[in-house]
């Protein structure tokens, strides 16, 4: 079955009439075609590329914790692991808590 786009239906209904409905946001989706994306919901803001960077440094600052415990101190993988996980933890719990004190705020 086709209506002048590129590729038949993807659904076992195609032929035996019309297809279930697929629920909210969701169309039918045709072979060689991309699907649509999904909208924004609310708090789902661009992040900035200063943001992105932050991150950046902060996973290479952990790796190098981890390093510096595991390799120069010799405390042990486990150990270092741990160590790290534990400090990125900590900045993902202080991120969330700044986060929410700003977002009260507006």
């Amino acid at each position: 079955m086709k209506d002048g786009r590129q590729g038949p239906l993807l659904s076992p209904y195609a032929e035996d009439g019309p297809p279930p409905d697929p629920g909210p946001g969701r169309g039918d989706v045709r072979a060689g075609e991309p699907p649509a994306e999904a909208p924004a919901g609310p708090g789902a803001a661009d992040v900035s590329p200063a943001m992105i960077a932050g991150y950046l440094l902060l996973g290479v600052l952990l790796l190098g914790w981890f390093l510096w415990g595991w390799l120069v101190l010799r405390q042990g993988f486990i150990d270092s692991v741990g160590e790290s996980a534990g400090a990125g933890f900590a900045l993902l719990l202080l991120f969330s808590i700044v986060g929410t004190l700003r977002q009260s705020r507006r």
